[in-house]
């Protein structure tokens, strides 16, 4: 049970928060004494509910195409061991 105690859940990317909203809600009926959220990439501009993420590694803005760590662009760049961004266009070479 979580009832009355610290809960933190770690995410990996929060986009529009929907599912954050959602698990909240769920957590909340078992009372615990608060909810924070962590996640490794967070994309605010994507947001469609008011969830916060307390705890953010990465914050990536509208410009940015993370890939790695099974983030995608253009299904490309999944299979990376890293978190990088690449160019808008995926022939392009990263760093052009």
């Amino acid at each position: 049970s979580i009832s009355g105690k610290e809960v933190v859940v770690l995410k990996d990317v929060v986009n529009t928060g929907v599912i954050e909203t959602y698990l909240m809600n769920q957590l909340r009926t078992d009372d615990p004494a608060s909810i924070r959220f962590a996640a490794i990439v967070d994309r605010p501009h994507e947001r469609r509910s008011s969830i916060l993420v307390d705890y953010v590694l990465f914050n990536s803005t509208d410009r940015d195409h993370l890939v790695g760590y099974g983030m995608e662009h253009a299904g490309l760049y999944g299979h990376l061991p890293h978190i990088a961004a690449v160019s808008p266009d995926p022939t392009a070479e990263i760093g052009q």
